[in-house]
């Protein structure tokens, strides 16, 4: 070999080994040739976290493992950026799509699919139900039962115990301040309200033109009868730290007026109304209590919190919004507090007080049904025929939520019932023509899946049970198999 060839052969294996060992350079630091876009990327790749285990799972059609109990998760590396469309199968379950895309340098997410199971059985275990009334917590709930001409008060646990609470002629025999409530009955509970604790409930009971209030005690069944005749209530609860003590909102009968509403205070032994002596210009339209403080909203749109001071009226501590509400006439106002997040109901429209600001913002302007989230991040808002989620803090979880964003998440031809969270990351759902699942991650397409058939079905999901009632046709049921 001559001398000239040997130099070139020498240079050769030297642009080699430079390409070569830049090649791999390059490719150990994620860099693909995309034979589609023609051009070098760098490489993302892909992480999923799926319940239960066993599932396959699916990338472009193409099958890629099956996890099992101690590996619930997959994460795939040096993908050329691009949509990918992921599986998720179960024999037994509905299968879980999502397409998703991979970016240079990124990874993309999706650590909260679930699979659930398409049998799942509903047992029976009570009927001629006329309303039902979940306690706070759906530790517990009140059903009416109808026998005969008569109703009767069953208190059901989510253990599923049940106990007779009260007949309907244990009212009429019931001696409260001696003397006999009348024997014409109401025939219907307008509502039910818990204490906190869950251990004593008032019963709101229609009277002609008139609401009788019965206190009653979950353990020993006692029934004590609040003398509110001569006023209007508008609001009453109990307070938070006492269930022996309760707080209304009214006005007495010869004088309803918007600026003559009240509040008293309803304590035991007597359980008579004592009214709190408040200066017209913060008198409550609405209130509602936090860590037992009160807090309430005035006709001017100011919010307060306080504490009582021996009956001779509110200690102010903390106005919460620097701007005033608008305050519309004759509209109904409604506060209710959640986990330290104040809401506000003008009517059907639904305000959030912004922490960070000190102002009402609008959520939704039709609201029948408003659910928490257990994460405290976001609201989901059910409008009759859509769901709405609004969220409270910022969310760094793929997809990323930012506070006071708001979109849609679902819509249904018949109308919603009402809505529970399952987790912070799916949604059940009672509708016309059944109870269905939904996830809130809104990427490419939401999965949903319909789990059971009922008639307009109301929903009560128990979290530490795992355990779903549903109330549908006057009958009770429940299942123990969403999770298994």
């Amino acid at each position: 070999m001559r001398k000239t060839q040997k130099k070139i052969l020498f240079l050769c294996l030297v642009l080699f080994f430079i390409l070569s060992s830049s090649f791999f350079v390059f490719y150990s630091q994620g860099y693909r040739f995309d034979f589609k876009n023609k051009k070098i990327v760098q490489t993302g790749g892909l992480f999923l976290k799926i319940i239960p285990s066993g599932v396959k799972i699916y990338l472009n059609g193409k099958y890629l493992k099956k996890t099992n109990f101690l590996f619930n998760s997959l994460f795939l590396n040096n993908l050329i950026p691009n949509e990918y469309t992921i599986q998720v199968q179960k024999e037994g379950y509905h299968s879980w799509e999502k397409t998703l895309p991979i970016e240079e340098l990124k990874v993309t997410e999706a650590k909260y699919i679930m699979l659930f199971p398409k049998k799942i059985d509903f047992q029976n275990i009570e009927g001629n139900i006329q309303q039902i009334f979940p306690s706070p917590s759906n530790e517990y709930f009140i059903l009416q039962k109808k026998i005969n001409n008569t109703w009767q008060l069953v208190l059901l646990s989510s253990s599923l115990q049940k106990e007779v609470l009260l007949n309907e002629e244990d009212i009429s025999s019931s001696q409260t301040q001696k003397t006999k409530l009348k024997k014409s009955l109401p025939k219907r509970i307008q509502n039910i309200i818990w204490a906190s604790n869950e251990r004593k409930i008032l019963l709101q009971l229609e009277d002609g033109n008139q609401i009788k209030h019965l206190l009653v005690g979950l353990e020993n069944k006692k029934i004590q009868e609040i003398n509110l005749k001569d006023i209007k209530i508008r609001e009453i609860k109990f307070h938070p730290k006492d269930s022996n003590t309760l707080y209304a909102l009214g006005a007495k009968i010869n004088q309803v007026k918007e600026e003559s509403w009240q509040m008293f205070i309803i304590k035991a032994p007597t359980f008579l109304p004592a009214e709190i002596k408040l200066s017209p210009d913060i008198a409550p339209i609405t209130f509602d209590f936090i860590n037992g403080d009160i807090v309430w909203l005035n006709k001017d749109g100011f919010l307060f919190r306080g504490v009582l001071k021996n009956q001779s009226g509110l200690s102010i501590s903390e106005i919460f919004n620097l701007r005033p509400k608008k305050i519309q006439q004759d509209t109904n106002y409604r506060l209710k507090l959640l986990q330290g997040n104040i809401f506000l109901f003008e009517g059907e429209k639904l305000f959030w007080l912004d922490p960070t600001r000190h102002l009402f913002v609008p959520v939704s302007d039709a609201v029948e049904d408003m659910q928490l989230s257990p994460d405290n991040k976001k609201i989901a808002i059910s409008t009759g025929h859509q769901i709405w989620l609004f969220y409270l803090q910022d969310d760094y979880q793929q997809p990323r939520r930012f506070v006071l964003e708001r979109f849609l998440l679902t819509t249904s031809e018949s109308a919603i019932k009402n809505i529970a969270w399952l987790n912070p990351y799916y949604l059940i759902i009672g509708y016309g023509n059944g109870i269905k699942i939904t996830e809130i991650d809104n990427r490419s397409r939401l999965n949903e899946v319909i789990i059971s058939e009922f008639r307009n079905p109301q929903i009560f999901w128990v979290q530490n049970k795992k355990r779903l009632f549903a109330f549908s046709e006057q009958k009770v049921f429940f299942t123990d198999d969403i999770l298994k």
